[in-house]
């Protein structure tokens, strides 16, 4: 388990242009996501897919991370986090 406030490392695709951003994700997130404008969140809970994101599914807690470059299909940006790196 990650320290509250720990940068945790995730796998990012090298050959995209979108990257993680360098930002503490929180403790409890299991997910992570960017929506199709860049920007990137946390979710306790997986995400349900709308026409252009991720959005909340009325179950557990969400934090806005930040926003890098808009991926070229924000479909493949749903990353589960593991406690093994």
């Amino acid at each position: 388990m990650t320290k509250t406030g720990e940068i945790v490392p995730v796998p990012v695709d090298p050959h995209s242009a979108s990257v993680v951003p360098s930002v503490p994700i929180p403790e409890w997130a299991q997910f992570i996501a960017q929506d199709a404008d860049g920007t990137w969140w946390a979710y306790e809970a997986e995400p349900n897919q709308q026409d252009t994101g991720w959005y909340e599914n009325e179950v557990g807690r969400i934090q806005r991370l930040g926003k890098t470059v808009p991926p070229s299909d924000f479909r493949e940006r749903l990353i589960k986090l593991t406690e093994t790196f």
